[in-house]
């Protein structure tokens, strides 16, 4: 079981890097919860920069982009990247069977990004998805799907391990997926 703090405007990383953006929506004792992609102010490197959510999570959503939790990170000019700490006591807790019943599990790259932006290499965000049976956990193989985001849309079919093509990025971005079915 882990238990993660929800982020909120002002909450600081580890080398006082600061969220300065915010829902409009989702509030938490008058102060905006913080959400993937909201503006973050570096004093280190004197950049602005974005949350990146990484790590497990119950997926929750503000206006279409993921709530940030403790031990997120802040994408900003600064390696290895600096982590958030929550300053409230406001919590999820994530359980093993949350993360069993999920149907899709983490981006393949997801570990080589956090990887990077920790050790001081430089990042990539390139990702893949890997759709996963809800029961079994096995990989979905030859189901067609959709990716939708910054750069345009790609459709296609997942291969022999469940895996949708890569998207290729020189940014945190967030991308739509669409399933469609097996063979479909």
């Amino acid at each position: 079981m882990v238990t993660r703090t929800y982020l909120v405007r002002g909450d600081k990383a580890d080398n006082g890097a600061v969220i300065v953006g915010g829902s409009s929506s989702y509030f938490w004792h008058s102060k905006p919860v913080a959400r993937e992609g909201d503006a973050v102010y570096c004093p280190v490197c004197k950049r602005p920069g974005v949350i990146v959510c990484v790590g497990p999570r119950i997926p929750s959503r503000d206006r279409g982009k993921e709530v940030a939790l403790s031990g997120d990170i802040c994408a900003c000019g600064c390696r290895p990247a600096p982590v958030f700490h929550a300053s409230r006591p406001f919590t999820m807790t994530i359980t093993a069977d949350h993360i069993a019943k999920l149907r899709v599990a983490m981006p393949s790259g997801f570990a080589a990004t956090t990887q990077a932006l920790h050790s001081g290499e430089p990042a990539s965000y390139d990702q893949r998805i890997q759709l996963l049976d809800e029961g079994s956990g096995r990989p979905l193989a030859n189901w067609r799907y959709r990716l939708i985001g910054d750069t345009g849309t790609h459709e296609g079919h997942t291969d022999s391990n469940g895996f949708t093509t890569p998207v290729f990025a020189d940014r945190a971005a967030t991308v739509r997926l669409v399933v469609f079915g097996e063979g479909a």
